[in-house]
């Protein structure tokens, strides 16, 4: 063998390079580590959860719900009123009706809080 000709022996005893897909997983090194006591079922651990009782018809007040939707939209008003009234106003300089947006809406808060502290203060004391 002569010095010009290249030594194959040392090609094959190489690392093999890296595939096109990346490391072979059982190259890479053990499995995934699981801790001490997660072979245990979570649904057996703790207290049972308890489940919360069916509402029936008879747990309704029908007053109270409409009472309720009721104020849902008047305080929707209000919210609109007393905030697009100064925008009306400010933005577009036309005061008159911005301040009459902002009265409707000032009126439907108090009439919203008038109705629904009227409401809390009739309520029977077990109720509350």
């Amino acid at each position: 063998m002569s010095s010009d000709e290249p030594d194959d022996s040392a090609a094959d005893e190489g690392p093999t390079p890296p595939s096109v897909d990346g490391p072979d997983p059982e190259q890479i090194g053990p499995g995934v580590p699981t801790a001490p006591g997660t072979e245990t079922d979570p649904e057996s651990m703790g207290p049972e959860i308890p489940e919360p009782p069916e509402p029936g018809a008879a747990d309704a007040d029908v007053e109270s719900i409409r009472l309720f939707w009721k104020l849902v939209l008047v305080f929707n008003v209000a919210v609109f009123g007393l905030a697009v009234g100064p925008m009306f106003g400010y933005f577009l300089g036309d005061w008159d009706r911005g301040l009459q947006i902002f009265a409707v809406g000032a009126l439907a808060l108090v009439y919203g809080l008038v109705r629904y502290y009227g409401f809390r203060r009739d309520r029977p004391e077990d109720a509350r």
